[in-house]
């Protein structure tokens, strides 16, 4: 008789309700959920009942926390066709109903405010969402929107693109669930920049009991910026987890590898650990491979290294915005010492092909790459010729010019080019019509203007240049356009001001010379509307008699010149200003000479300050802008023999202000200790001025960097500068550049005069000490040194002797070597000598460097009207 086995159920005497409950409390819902309805079928009492519904309850939220939806609603439902009768299930019944999309929070039936009375269910649901979006139901779609922001801002911080994870997060309110998510991103971009103070103070604001703070707390630990015992939680889950992850990585191992080998300093290693970690993980980890292969071309153009630059080629994938390499062969080449211009040239004309044939970039994008490129071609090109130039100082006799010439058509060309690629690039336009004005070709750079005012129709700085050059062409009708649309886009503007007073002014003056005497009447209303604030109100008067004495209404001219009489106590200026009218407006001779005689007799009389002042302010835009008449010649000098027996005058401010521009315009060399003694002068009687020290500080810097005293010019800048902070006549902006310009480059000059000549040296006593120093041997090896080479001779040793430099160079620099010797104090050959190292450059040798340009300039020699805008 065979044993029988005893099947067994449950045992006698063991309580299935008790059990259900204790698997309940230890959260085992799903053994106290089936427990529970086996209990409830074999006696359902209303104690039983309750216990079943709260097993419903709790399984159908943890299908939900694990994702499992479907499964979840399915749990509810049976427990809504049970129905609840238990206190604590039914308020739970709105929050749970939310948890699985079976209810909107703005639906009727009491869940209208569930937001506004459980703010912890809509922050559990964003927090939810970000580690697990598909387990949020998708009628939550803001909650999802903005889930989506907070997860690509993530992503972007992990491939490096700050700006973009910005982006993202710039649509997230402050009063948002995610607004403790946009904190963490930001401060996680901060922290793998290394911006350790910027990422503590994001992550000091989270919310302690939310999951980001969580997390940041475990990098700041992981990262050895905090300790575990100092951190606001436990993470020591989360460092075993993290330390998990990066352990359990593969790629781990390799960057340390490398990583190694470039604090090395090996790079043959890096390069090795860098091409198999590409064979290995090309398909894996394509983004990490790209930002390591960008890291290390650009050190390689950095350190100019282009044996690593070519192996990384070899070993290492294009990237994306460089299919061929040409833009880092580009790279290496315009900052490589042993490449050449023709090589840079050809990298980058490649590189245009590369973006105009390829498809990386988009296409309103390809024609803006290749537009910049051309520019930065052009760029190339100008300096280029400059550096040509700047190699041959003497054109006509140390080489041929060509080459200067030929760098600039291929600059013109290349501007050309970027125009037609990319229209709204306005720096290509305005760069090439400096070219031409450099190239003495204002009708080219005239074009050009008008070509970018098609693309660019409110650019003020261009119709104000054309306005001018118009004007300056005495053209004031092809002008008017130009200065109208000025005036419409900056009316206020100081240089609207002017332009439109020049406008009027040359529009009159024209209408009077075609005899349109009403034209020129309503012309002359007009100006005295647009007069800006320095014009003097005698100068309208001479204005109108002028237009009448060419009407030929001589009694009305005088009237008007009689008025302009009783406004000034000597009426030199305006026998100066009329006898410029005359020649300006073609006034009959005898009118124009009578004038001229006035003006000669009056000047050769008294001095006085206001006189002075008002010579100098009508002389001077025609001396610093060079616009010529007939009797120009003769009124600058007769005015600067008037202000040469100026001398003991007590000088106004404003008129002594006017004689120093115009003195520093004129530029006359045999006025020069006039100018001197005036800005002398001006700085000692008016010391709140920035304009006296500003204009002797440009004075003090013509004599050179030889022959200067570097620090009196910088103590007139600095004196200016300082002044003008509290003037009633402050300096203008390019005035204000051009004396921190000067300060900076005489900064510079003083320490590399002081390195030049004060160098490192031995210090007097440094053989007294030594015994084996033997003085007799020094001196006996000076003898011989000067024997072999011939110094302390009537020779000049290894220079050139003046008869030797007369057969080799040309009769007029020779006569310019002597002259510049003779001032200097030293003999011609050693002035050659000096040349040839270095030491002196043709400039100083000719006539000195210029002080540096400022609001108050003036041009030397021949007219140019195009090059001085």
């Amino acid at each position: 008789m065979s044993k029988k086995r005893k099947h067994g159920g449950v045992k006698q005497g063991f309580d299935l309700f008790e059990r259900a409950q204790r698997e309940l409390a230890k959260g085992n819902v799903k053994d106290a959920l089936r427990d529970a309805k086996v209990c409830y079928r074999e006696a359902p009492d209303p104690e039983r009942r309750m216990l079943l519904e709260r097993a419903y309850s709790a399984r159908a939220e943890q299908l939900q926390k694990a994702g499992l939806q479907d499964q979840a609603q399915n749990t509810f439902g049976e427990l809504t066709e049970l129905g609840i009768t238990a206190p604590d299930v039914q308020a739970k019944l709105p929050r749970l109903r939310i948890l699985l999309g079976l209810s909107h929070p703005a639906s009727a039936g009491g869940t209208a405010n569930v937001w506004d009375e459980n703010p912890e269910l809509l922050i559990e649901l964003a927090d939810q969402a970000v580690f697990h979006p598909q387990q949020v139901p998708g009628q939550y779609v803001e909650i999802h929107r903005d889930c989506q922001r907070i997860r690509a801002a993530l992503e972007a911080v992990e491939r490096g693109e700050d700006a973009a994870a910005a982006d993202q997060l710039n649509d997230i309110s402050r009063r948002s669930p995610y607004a403790d998510w946009k904190l963490f991103v930001r401060g996680l971009s901060a922290f793998y920049a290394g911006d350790a103070e910027r990422a503590r103070a994001n992550w000091d604001r989270l919310e302690p009991k939310r999951p980001a703070f969580r997390i940041a707390q475990t990098l700041l630990v992981h990262s050895g910026q905090l300790t575990a015992d100092r951190a606001a939680l436990n993470v020591a889950n989360g460092l075993r987890r993290l330390a998990y992850a990066v352990e359990s990585d593969p790629v781990r191992e390799q960057l340390k590898t490398m990583s190694e080998h470039q604090r090395a300093g090996n790079s043959s290693g890096l390069f090795h650990a860098f091409r198999s970690f590409c064979q290995r993980f090309a398909k894996t980890h394509a983004t990490l491979i790209e930002r390591i292969t960008d890291m290390l071309w650009k050190r390689s153009i950095r350190e100019q290294r282009v044996d690593l630059l070519n192996r990384l080629i070899r070993i290492a994938p294009a990237p994306p915005l460089d299919p061929h390499w040409n833009r880092a062969r580009a790279l290496w080449s315009e900052y490589s010492t042993h490449s050449t211009y023709e090589a840079t040239e050809n990298y980058w004309q490649a590189y245009v092909k590369d973006i105009l044939q390829g498809r990386f970039l988009q296409p309103d994008e390809r024609g803006i790459a290749a537009g910049l490129i051309c520019q930065r071609l052009a760029k190339m090109a100008v300096a280029a010729a400059h550096d040509e130039e700047s190699h041959r100082p003497f054109p006509g006799f140390l080489g041929d010019a060509g080459y200067a010439a030929a760098f600039r058509q291929e600059a013109v060309g290349y501007y050309q080019q970027s125009i037609r690629h990319a229209p709204q690039l306005r720096g290509a336009y305005a760069e090439l019509a400096k070219l031409h004005l450099e190239s003495d070709e204002p009708s080219w750079a005239v074009k050009v203007y008008q070509s970018l005012l098609t693309h660019f129709p409110d650019d003020y700085e261009t119709h104000v240049w054309l306005a001018n050059y118009y004007l300056e062409d005495d053209k004031p009708d092809k002008a008017e356009r130009y200065s109208r649309e000025a005036q419409r886009l900056k009316p206020r503007d100081p240089a609207t001001v002017t332009l439109m007073w020049s406008q009027r002014l040359a529009m009159m003056r024209l209408c009077a010379k075609k005899r349109k005497f009403a034209m020129a009447r309503q012309e002359w209303e007009l100006v005295q509307q647009s007069a800006p604030p320095d014009a003097e109100a005698y100068w309208l008067d001479l204005l109108r008699a002028a237009i009448e004495y060419k009407a030929n209404n001589v009694a009305e001219a005088e009237k008007y010149v009689v008025a302009a009489e009783t406004k000034l106590k000597d009426p030199t200026p305006i026998w100066m200003i009329m006898h410029t009218h005359a020649a300006r407006y073609g006034l009959k001779r005898e009118i124009k000479n009578d004038f001229g005689n006035r003006f000669k007799a009056a000047v050769a009389g008294a001095c006085c300050s206001e006189t002075a002042g008002q010579l100098t302010k009508v002389l001077l835009p025609f001396v610093a802008r060079q616009i010529k008449y007939v009797g120009l010649a003769t009124h600058q000098r007769l005015v600067l023999d008037y202000l040469q027996r100026c001398q003991g005058l007590a000088w106004n401010g404003d008129d002594l202000r006017h004689v120093a521009h115009f003195l520093m315009v004129a530029d006359s060399w045999r006025h020069r200790a006039l100018r001197d003694q005036l800005l002398a002068v001006g700085c000692a009687r008016f010391p709140q001025d920035p304009i006296f020290p500003f204009l002797a500080g440009r004075a003090a810097m013509e004599k050179g960097p030889y022959l200067m005293d570097f620090q009196k010019p910088r103590d007139l800048f600095e004196r200016a500068l300082k002044a003008n902070a509290t003037a009633a006549h402050p300096l203008t902006a390019e005035a204000v550049k051009t004396a921190k310009n000067a300060i900076s480059m005489l900064n510079q000059a003083a320490e590399m005069r002081g390195s030049m000549f004060f160098g490192e040296s031995l210090d007097d006593d440094e053989y007294d000490d030594d015994e084996d120093y033997d003085e007799d041997e020094h001196e006996e090896y000076e003898e011989e040194y000067e024997e072999f080479s011939g110094r302390g001779t009537a020779s000049a040793g290894g220079m050139l002797d003046e008869a030797e430099l007369a057969r080799i160079v040309p009769p007029v620099m020779m006569e310019m070597f002597k002259r510049a010797a003779s001032f200097l104090g030293i003999s011609v050959p050693e002035l050659a000598d000096r040349l040839m190292s270095g030491e002196l450059t043709p400039e100083d040798i000719a006539d000195g460097p210029p002080p540096p340009k400022g609001a108050f300039e003036g041009r030397r020699g021949k007219k140019q009207k195009a090059s001085q805008r």
